[in-house]
């Protein structure tokens, strides 16, 4: 059962919706810093997103895009991050 849900992506899927439950949690809690939050959860999302891509044998061009929109969201995060 474990080999086939890793073998399929579809481990990525469960961890996504893990943290997309996450982020929604502090989304509506209107916690400080939630916009940083959302922006790190993304790109861990699409991290997710092309890990579950490529276990599923997805063309590499798909892959890339996911990989591509993950640093598009890292660099939102670091920009909105708070710094000490």
């Amino acid at each position: 059962m474990l080999t086939e849900l890793v073998e399929s992506g579809a481990i990525a899927l469960i961890a996504i919706a893990i943290i997309a439950v996450e982020m929604t949690v502090v989304w509506f809690k209107r916690m400080p810093g939630r916009l940083a939050f959302a922006a790190n959860g993304l790109a861990g999302i699409l991290i997710l997103s092309a890990l579950g891509l490529a276990l599923a044998d997805a063309p590499a061009l798909a892959v890339a895009a996911a990989l591509g929109l993950s640093f598009g969201a890292h660099v939102v995060y670091l920009a909105t991050a708070r710094r000490p």
